[in-house]
């Protein structure tokens, strides 16, 4: 029977959050105007907004957003404007969202993700975001900033060899090329059903160290999904 691993917070990761949250990183409210901001902040700021607000995320996962964003803002993973493009309405609705079905959760990695982005697209209609002819959302930034810290956080606490992750960080991955100006740089596998998921993660590996592949290029998994599966077909007629 398969069954997935189960990523749980550790207390010597909790630690290293609450470590690095210090000085003007411990409060709940940046103003990017702040001295804290000059290197990261552009010459001209264009952008309304000039708070990144964390407030609407109760303690647990107020730090670990504040972690996240602060950790990938100093490694130069995220730029300063995509940040307040999330900080204000959408941290507020997520926080919001996630007092209502999600109350007693202590981490982003206890969240059963498959079901919670079901319920997280009907909560955002209901509060009046607004779809396209198709029914998707017509603002993509809601479903990335979910997927991000998820995503960010059951790598952080996963402390597994990185092929044996569900979510797999390249560089972390001895030999991978990627572009390091890209802030993508992980390769989800956690929507794959389980059944396929050890096999088209066995095939990447091989692909990557077996065949030398001089550029290890971003795809998304359901593109991989689909190609393995494509030849395990034709092998099989």
């Amino acid at each position: 029977m398969n069954e997935a691993f189960q990523v749980k917070p550790i207390h010597e990761k909790q630690q290293e959050i609450s470590w690095f949250l210090t000085g003007y990183l411990a409060n709940d409210r940046w103003h990017i105007q702040d001295s804290f901001f000059d290197e990261l902040r552009p010459e001209k700021w264009s952008m309304f907004n000039r708070v990144i607000d964390f407030s609407s995320f109760s303690p647990p996962l107020r730090n670990e957003v504040k972690f996240m964003f602060a950790y990938r803002l100093q490694r130069n993973e995220i730029r300063l404007t995509s940040v307040i493009s999330y900080g204000g309405l959408i941290f507020k609705r997520l926080g919001k969202f996630l007092s209502i079905h999600y109350p007693t959760i202590l981490s982003f990695v206890d969240i059963p993700y498959a079901k919670a982005v079901v319920q997280w697209r009907s909560y955002l209609i209901e509060s009046g975001v607004k779809v396209n002819e198709e029914g998707k959302l017509k603002s993509d930034y809601y479903k990335i900033v979910f997927r991000q810290i998820h995503s960010f956080f059951v790598n952080f606490y996963d402390t597994r060899e990185e092929f044996e992750k569900d979510i797999w960080n390249f560089r972390k991955i001895p030999g991978a090329r990627y572009n390091k100006s890209s802030s993508n740089f992980l390769l989800d596998f956690t929507e794959v059903p389980l059944p396929f998921r050890k096999l088209l993660k066995k095939y990447l590996k091989l692909q990557l160290l077996c065949i030398h592949i001089v550029n290890f290029i971003v795809f998304s998994v359901d593109y991989a999904y689909s190609l393995f599966f494509c030849k395990t077909r034709s092998v099989r007629n």
